[in-house]
């Protein structure tokens, strides 16, 4: 079995600006002229509210896959990477990989421990060929928050 190294790590970087808001309360004068006539001067300001939705920046440099898989059975493919926690991220990337690619709807990944380090991602996929699986995606908004995603590149090597 072929196995490739020199992995990129997987950097995950969360930011959250606060909601502003500001309220400037109404102002009323009423001026009294001496002819016994009331004049009112009335200022109202409508209230300002600005909110920042929180922002979430996941950055993802390299998979790459183990190309005698790729050429076995497309739809199981093995990724190895080198960070333990690796799941979370990959439930936020499945929405965008499906976006991109309507073919990967039945994305699952599947973790197996190697080492305190080392983990192996399974990656079941539908209709996969090697021509197609390099996906470099520009920025994608997501639903709630505003995941971007930099760069995912599958490198299959011959």
């Amino acid at each position: 079995m072929t196995s490739v190294s020199n992995h990129k790590t997987y950097i995950s970087e969360c930011k959250t600006l606060v909601s502003r808001s500001m309220t400037y309360v109404s102002k009323s004068k009423t001026y009294i002229s001496e002819g016994k006539t009331l004049v009112s001067y009335h200022k109202t300001y409508m209230n300002e509210s600005k909110t920042y939705v929180s922002r979430s920046m996941i950055y993802v440099s390299k998979i790459i896959v183990e190309p005698h898989l790729v050429k076995l059975r497309p739809e199981l493919m093995k990724v190895r990477a080198k960070l333990v926690n690796l799941r979370p991220m990959l439930v936020k990337l499945r929405p965008m990989l499906v976006q991109l690619r309507p073919e990967l709807v039945n994305f699952r990944p599947t973790l197996v421990k190697l080492g305190p380090k080392l983990v192996k991602v399974r990656l079941r996929l539908v209709n996969v060929r090697p021509k197609l699986v390099t996906i470099r995606p520009k920025l994608v908004k997501l639903r709630p928050m505003l995941v971007q995603l930099r760069r995912i590149s599958v490198n299959v090597r011959p």
